[in-house]
């Protein structure tokens, strides 16, 4: 035989091999070797359609939680593994140049509260000083007419010349009276308050706006819980800097008492899964216990693989359908554990 008809031996060979191979992965895809325990072995009698891999996560997905600002960590108040409700206090930062801040705007408050009520006060004494000239005026032209009533009086007798004193006297007095309160009027008038209580409240919004401003910067050096859940992992550890960056984390948060199973399924089963079909999930790691649940949601798009397949869930096709499980007792799972998820009848 010559080289030429050795060549060509060896390469019908090497292709018989590589059908066999192919015919092999396509036979274990079709029938899982890790079937549900509670199903039939045979495609005949499976109740599960198709297969798929999966991977258990968070319904919320983690967040790394870094500062506000940049500031030193002077207390860690939590250890990796513990589970908070929404609000509990993680991490804190240096805060006295914050501290300080508040403090400032809360005095400089005070003060332009007390320059608002002085204003304030100027204003109603205006108003009042207003309302009560148009009164003085009309006693002052009811005394006068007393006073020529009693001028005009014959001159007969010691009462006329009494009458006329008494009534000189009170003329004299609403006059002082009404001179008086013009003046006040005159006084607070030159003042403007209206535009000086216009100001004071101006400058009090401002204060308050600033005493908001140094009460959030204060809020900043607070890292606190964004939703109830688990402390996953502690990135940096009290005296260490910390800045406003994701990349300068200080520690991993997430949601792990609810979780689901997100698989992909083969471009070539896009049509064999629909929303609230029965599922099976299995692992190697459940000790043969499979774990029910139902489909909650199906892309409506086919998209890049980014879950390994096993020998169950057949081979590695490029382009698959994400599809979400809701489990019905997650308790035996954890994130990031790898599965089999088999797809059965749709729910009853």
């Amino acid at each position: 035989m010559n080289n030429r008809s050795k060549k060509a031996a060896r390469g019908l060979i090497a292709l018989t091999a590589a059908g066999a191979a192919g015919a092999a992965v396509w036979t274990t895809w079709l029938e899982p070797a890790g079937a549900p325990p509670a199903q039939a072995q045979t495609a005949q009698n499976r109740e599960w359609r198709t297969a798929a891999p999966g991977i258990v996560e968070a319904q919320v997905a983690d967040v790394k939680l870094a500062a506000a600002t940049q500031a030193r960590i002077i207390n860690i108040a939590v250890k990796a593994g513990d589970r908070v409700n929404e609000g509990d206090l993680l991490v804190q930062l240096d805060d006295k140049e914050e501290l300080a801040r508040v403090r400032m705007a809360e005095a400089n408050v005070q003060l332009r509260k007390v320059d608002a009520d002085s204003a304030a006060k100027a204003e109603t004494d205006r108003r009042r000083a207003e309302e009560k000239i148009p009164g003085l005026e009309a006693a002052l032209r009811d005394r006068q007419a007393e006073a020529d009533a009693a001028e005009a009086a014959p001159r007969n007798g010691p009462e006329r010349d009494a009458k006329l004193r008494a009534a000189q006297a009170a003329l004299a007095s609403a006059q002082e009276a009404l001179s008086k309160e013009r003046q006040t009027l005159a006084t607070l008038t030159s003042a403007d308050p209206a535009t000086s209580k216009s100001r004071a409240d101006a400058m009090l919004a401002l204060a308050n706006a600033e005493l908001s401003l140094a009460q959030a910067a204060l809020a900043k050096t607070r890292i606190t819980a964004p939703f109830s859940g688990t402390v996953l992992k502690l990135l940096k550890t009290r005296g260490e800097m910390a800045s406003p960056s994701v990349e300068d984390a200080i520690l991993t948060f997430g949601d792990q008492s609810h979780l689901r199973v997100r698989a992909e399924l083969s471009e070539l089963d896009i049509g064999r899964v629909k929303v609230q079909d029965r599922v099976t999930v299995v692992s190697d790691a459940l000790n043969g216990r499979p774990i029910t649940g139902h489909v909650a949601s199906v892309s409506s798009t086919l998209g890049p693989r980014r879950i390994g397949a096993s020998i169950t869930s057949g081979p590695l096709w490029p382009s698959v359908r994400e599809v979400i499980v809701e489990l019905d007792d997650a308790s035996a799972l954890i994130p990031g554990l790898h599965v089999d998820v088999f797809f059965g009848s749709p729910q009853s």
